[in-house]
């Protein structure tokens, strides 16, 4: 009975802990913080057709798929362009210089648009353009040549985009990297130039609120109060100066600069075109020339003929006088 007793508790106890264990593995797992969330996806380049008609590619947020893609990634980001701290005090200009060669510069150049507007920012600079690196020729006929031309398409793309946004949207660029260049990025603290430009326009102040009762007294001449008014003046543009230069570096502040340098692989074009040194191969023969030449000289002839018979009267002037000086030297004789 008691050998009964232990065996049916045990198989109880047995019983309750695998219910336990199910019930555990039915909770969900913790979820990733946002950081790590965000290091973990990254943009994909199906192609798809957006309003404006043409085919770019769509970005939707996937998992990493292969190891490639996770360490390109990593070289392209960098610590300096994730958010610092929630220090207050400190403010940073981020700017960021990519430099890398891409498969298809079309889908490249239409990718960092759609992302650039993705991230909420804008493009304030885009040059897409060819460089010829070398032109040949060679004759395969008489008529023809091939011209081979030796080309890479390049685009320089300065664009802005919010600076808590600069991580992802460096990111968001790894689907187009063939071939990764270089990666610069710079964080500068401006907070002392931010503070010395604000005492500035402090002390401008208080130097203004002292110029005017001096200038307002009562024993204040007209040269005085002239010579206060330039003061002011020169003061007021120094404050104006330092105002608009913290609210450029606020501007810089709220939105990095990343300015790429992307290109393609050289590739060849080769397109058949007329061969202009093929008119020596239709130069007529000798009799031809021949024949040519006689028929040019007697049509010299018939125009110096022709040219004559125009002057025909003063040949019969010319006659008339011969014939008669001959005749008086006749009579004479």
């Amino acid at each position: 009975m008691t050998t009964r007793t232990f065996l049916v508790s045990s198989l109880s106890i047995c019983i309750l802990l695998a219910a336990c264990g199910r019930k555990n593995n039915k909770k969900q797992a913790p979820k990733p913080d946002n950081q790590q969330q965000e290091q973990a996806l990254f943009v994909t380049t199906d192609t798809t057709v957006t309003e404006e008609g043409f085919m770019a590619p769509s970005y939707e947020n996937e998992k990493v798929r292969d190891n490639k893609s996770m360490d390109e990634s990593a070289m392209i980001s960098s610590i300096v362009a994730l958010p610092f701290s929630n220090d207050t005090s400190k403010k940073f200009i981020k700017t960021a210089k990519v430099k890398f060669k891409v498969k298809n510069m079309l889908n490249a150049t239409y990718g960092v648009e759609d992302i650039t507007r993705h991230y909420g920012g804008y493009i304030t600079y885009t040059s897409l353009q060819t460089e010829i690196r070398a032109t040949e020729y060679a004759e395969i006929s008489e008529d023809s040549m091939l011209k081979r031309t030796h080309y890479t398409v390049v685009n320089n793309i300065t664009l802005r985009v919010p600076a808590e946004k600069l991580d992802s949207t460096l990111r968001s660029f790894t689907p187009f990297i063939d071939f990764l260049d270089y990666r610069t990025i710079t964080a500068e603290d401006i907070s002392l130039r931010l503070i010395t430009n604000h005492l500035v326009q402090l002390r401008i102040k208080n130097q203004r609120v002292r110029i005017d009762k001096k200038s307002t007294a009562r024993n204040s001449s007209l040269d005085d109060i002239t010579n206060s008014e330039e003061v002011l003046l020169n003061r007021q543009e120094q404050a104006d100066a330092s105002l608009i230069e913290n609210m450029q570096m606020m501007d810089q502040v709220k939105y990095s600069t990343i300015e790429l340098s992307i290109y393609q692989d050289e590739k060849i074009k080769m397109e058949t075109i007329y061969n202009p040194k093929s008119l020596n191969a239709y130069n007529s023969g000798f009799s031809y020339k021949l024949k040519r030449s006689f028929n040019k000289g007697l049509h010299g002839v018939e125009s110096f003929i022709l040219f004559m018979v125009q002057f025909w009267v003063l040949f019969v002037i010319a006659i008339v006088v011969f014939a008669t000086v001959k005749i008086v030297i006749r009579i004479r004789r």
